[in-house]
């Protein structure tokens, strides 16, 4: 609950990441066992699915697998979340690959992944999951999804590049030209893209419980 004493205290803007994440300068994160951080995003994709594939590779630093990358021969639609997730299962077979309509949270206990599919007027974006962003003592629910979105500019020095605004009906400040679907949330680049999208689900990627036999 809430202080009322704190209504009199200026909110901060907090922004709490995945553990491990380095953003000195390329976006990367800590490996146990090595020195160098495992970098996150690398070369431009060439088309949606490439990106996919590539946000799936960066996946894997999170749940602390060595690095690999889909085979391109494979068939993939972006814009088919369950064909997303038969891709992330067949490559990736010791994991769950599960699909959740609710947005995802952060666990600062075990080591996932999350990628956002989101809808918007001109198709399909996946994002990965970075970090979450916060208003001190104003929220029981982050604002806003820190993200890594494989179709805008790598970023440098920050631990995303672009931010889902989760705030009931945000893309209204987009305006309606910007918005002709009427769909409900703010998605924006810090390159200064601005898409308003729907949330149509997350692919959430962890290791498989084991039980002692």
């Amino acid at each position: 609950m809430l202080n009322p004493a704190d209504d009199h205290v200026p909110a901060q803007l907090l922004h709490r990441y995945v553990p491990g994440l380095r953003f000195d300068t390329t976006l990367a994160l800590e490996q146990p066992g090595t020195r160098a951080p495992r970098r996150l995003s690398g070369r431009d994709p060439w088309d949606e699915v490439d990106a996919v594939r590539g946000l799936l590779t960066a996946a894997t630093a999170f749940l602390r697998i060595p690095p690999r990358r889909p085979p391109r021969w494979t068939t993939t639609d972006p814009a088919d979340p369950l064909s997303v997730q038969a891709l992330a299962a067949r490559w990736l077979p010791e994991l769950d690959c599960s699909w959740e309509s609710e947005p995802p949270r952060l666990s600062p206990t075990s080591f996932r992944a999350m990628l956002l599919c989101l809808h918007h007027q001109d198709g399909v974006r996946w994002a990965l999951v970075t970090g979450e962003e916060w208003l001190s003592g104003r929220q029981e629910r982050p604002r806003a999804l820190l993200v890594l979105d494989a179709l805008l500019p790598s970023p440098w020095a920050t631990g995303y590049n672009a931010r889902l605004e989760l705030q009931p009906r945000s893309a209204r400040a987009l305006g309606l030209r910007a918005n002709p679907l009427k769909l409900p949330l703010a998605y924006r680049g810090i390159d200064g893209m601005a898409l308003a999208v729907e949330l149509k689900g997350t692919l959430r990627l962890e290791h498989r419980l084991t039980t002692a036999t």
